[in-house]
């Protein structure tokens, strides 16, 4: 959805922002398959963090990106939620991985 969005004639006119949310939804994605690959829980939880940021930082960038005009109020929404969703399942799963960190 997010290089969809950003290949519009618009964001060619600011194509470092596209390039911004486009690395960013990236990166998320990476840190998650990164640190699962790494196979230490400590490891993987620190990768859901750097993760979740990332997923922060895509949604500023939307949020940039509706300010500036390259997004219409549809599209923003639907970026928007896929990335407020995304950032929630993440945070999910890190905490799930923590707890399982913790002895019992």
């Amino acid at each position: 959805a997010v290089c969809v969005a950003t290949d519009g004639p618009i964001f060619r006119r600011n194509f470092r922002l596209s390039d911004q949310i486009r690395a960013s939804a990236a990166s998320a994605m990476a840190n998650i398959a990164e640190g699962f690959e790494r196979a230490s829980r400590p490891q993987f939880h620190q990768s859901l963090c750097v993760a979740k940021g990332e997923a922060g930082e895509t949604l500023s960038h939307i949020y940039a990106a509706l300010d500036a005009g390259c997004l219409d109020q549809e599209r923003f929404e639907e970026l928007r939620d896929l990335a407020t969703r995304t950032a929630q399942m993440i945070g999910a799963l890190r905490r799930s991985v923590d707890t399982s960190r913790r002895p019992r």
